[in-house]
């Protein structure tokens, strides 16, 4: 149904799906799912430098993997390294332009700039490509709750729920890996701003 509630959870999963990976030899292929698994399971173990070889690996066997500049990207945004993140985000994005999340992780690591007017292009690009993202309207919200469009964070808010009735943000602060504990208050301060109650 489109809903990436959980995304936060199996981002290398999702970046390293092989549906966006280029022809490789069916040898090679097998390197990338074992690859994929592995730097998933590296990644939300908070076991950056074992994620980055993984990404790594995949990127050697195929350059053009927009999944792969993607994750070295996350790595980096979950480790508080935003500007390092942002190159790695647009290679992805030039790569493979309907690739979708990595406008979503672009969009958030602006965010976490305080680059408010390229984050919301990122965001309504990403919407534009995947219109049922739960997570993108949720980033949204942040975002306008911190830039007083208070009105649109309550509808970005209520649209989250609309596409998934499960979103937590209980869930989400458990699931997101960033090193540095103040990152995401920051990013939910927008909603209660906006007069949001969680």
């Amino acid at each position: 149904d489109g809903r990436d509630g959980g995304a936060h959870l199996a981002d290398l999963e999702l970046v390293l799906h092989e549906s966006q990976l280029r022809e490789v030899l069916r040898e090679q292929l097998v390197g990338l799912r074992s690859t994929r698994v592995f730097g998933r399971q590296e990644h939300e173990q908070r076991r950056f430098d074992e994620a980055e070889r993984a990404a790594q690996r995949t990127i050697e066997l195929d350059p053009n993997s927009a999944g792969g500049h993607t994750q070295l990207g996350t790595i980096r945004d979950f480790l508080g390294q935003f500007e390092e993140a942002l190159p790695f985000y647009t290679r992805a994005h030039r790569l493979d332009p309907q690739f979708d999340l990595a406008l979503h992780f672009l969009g958030r690591t602006l965010l976490n700039l305080g680059r408010f007017d390229e984050a919301e292009i990122a965001f309504k690009r990403r919407l534009a490509l995947a219109p049922r993202s739960d997570m993108t309207r949720f980033y949204l919200a942040c975002l306008y709750g911190r830039t007083g469009r208070h009105e649109e964070a309550r509808r970005y808010w209520h649209e989250v729920f609309e596409v998934n009735p499960d979103f937590s943000i209980d869930h989400f602060k458990r699931a997101m890996p960033y090193q540095d504990p103040a990152i995401i208050p920051r990013l939910i301060d927008g909603l209660r701003e906006a007069g949001i109650s969680l």
